[in-house]
């Protein structure tokens, strides 16, 4: 959870980034923002609303060398000495419009600002936060006096509402590359030159990283493996549905203890740890077998632990329960239903 009230803007730059054509150049300010009041709740209120349920980010470069990472840099030496902040929003929007080179990446206000006193799991930290304002929005102003609305004016501008990048870089972990927010743009060219390109970010290793990759590794498990047979959809439920009860109840995961739990017999249990490998390999990264559970990921992975049998068009079966009170069905004509049994209708 982020709290921003005792948090402070310190400082911020806006300069102009137009779109790298080869004709227009950046407009730098040479100087920070004056009145910081207004720009304060404007960028306050995204952030609250942008990162409810935060996942973070560190920063890394090529051969893992994260100190080679100019940005890093760039923030690195703002937070070490406030009096070259503004030179630091320079250099950061010089880089950003030196990678905007695609033709699909538009122009805007890049917003370098200094943040002190963030509440993040229970400690105050000062952030650096880089926003990038392409989308133009308009605004109507009603001019009134005592008894009519004299005057409406349309006006066309930015809004902080709907930012279209934004990074949060808090002053922890430096040497691990620092604790990273970001908003993933919408447009795949942008994702890739923002967060790959000028960011050159990596997920952070920590409980919600490795709650979340355990979950999908899990869901993966169930809908793609040849343990479960293609129409063993009772099955794949009910592994999930014990997954699902084993991140919910329980504080620690642990690999082994997780597999006696939701799998059954052994030759399953090793089809799983032949699978992870598998999948580890396809998607370049380690999959942490003991750690802390997040809560957090757990709510936030929880659309894709959903126990339901879906059918044609027609119906969803929940299966919340025993998994002996539903059965799968083929008549000789290839007919396919399902038997439930029960107790109690409500």
């Amino acid at each position: 959870m982020i709290n921003f009230q005792s948090a402070k803007l310190n400082t911020a730059a806006i300069h102009k980034i137009p779109k790298n054509e080869g004709i227009s150049q950046p407009n730098y300010s040479h100087k920070p923002v004056e009145n910081l009041e207004k720009l304060e709740q404007s960028i306050f209120n995204m952030l609250q609303s942008k990162f409810k349920i935060p996942t973070f980010y560190s920063f890394d470069y090529h051969n893992n060398d994260v100190i080679l990472n100019p940005v890093y840099n760039y923030i690195s030496n703002t937070f070490d000495d406030e009096s070259i902040f503004l030179e630091n929003s320079v250099k950061s929007a010089k880089l950003l419009f030196e990678k905007s080179k695609n033709t699909f990446i538009e122009g805007g206000y890049f917003v370098y600002a200094l943040i002190k006193d963030i509440l993040i799991e229970d400690e105050l930290i000062d952030a650096i936060v880089i926003i990038k304002l392409e989308d133009k929005t308009n605004i109507i102003t009603l001019e009134l006096n005592q008894e009519n609305i004299i005057d409406v004016i349309e006006q066309s501008g930015y809004s902080f509402e709907k930012p279209h990048k934004v990074c949060v870089v808090f002053n922890t972990n430096r040497e691990d590359g620092y604790k990273v927010l970001q908003i993933d743009p919408q447009n795949k060219t942008d994702a890739e030159y923002w967060f790959n390109d000028f960011l050159f970010l990596k997920p952070y290793d920590d409980k919600h990283r490795f709650t979340s990759d355990y979950i999908k590794l899990a869901v993966n498990f169930a809908k793609k493996s040849e343990t479960f047979k293609e129409n063993d959809t009772v099955n794949k439920v009910e592994f999930i549905n014990k997954t699902k009860k084993y991140f919910t109840e329980n504080e620690h995961f642990e690999e082994e203890n997780f597999l006696n739990e939701v799998l059954e017999n052994n030759n399953k249990r090793e089809d799983f740890k032949t699978y992870k490998s598998s999948y580890e390999d396809d998607q370049n990264k380690t999959i942490t077998s003991n750690f802390e559970i997040s809560e957090t990921m757990v709510y936030k992975n929880s659309k894709i632990l959903k126990s339901i049998i879906k059918l044609d068009k027609n119906f969803h079966i929940y299966v919340h329960g025993d998994r002996n009170k539903i059965e799968r069905c083929l008549e000789v004509d290839g007919t396919k239903y399902y038997k439930l049994y029960f107790e109690n209708e409500n």
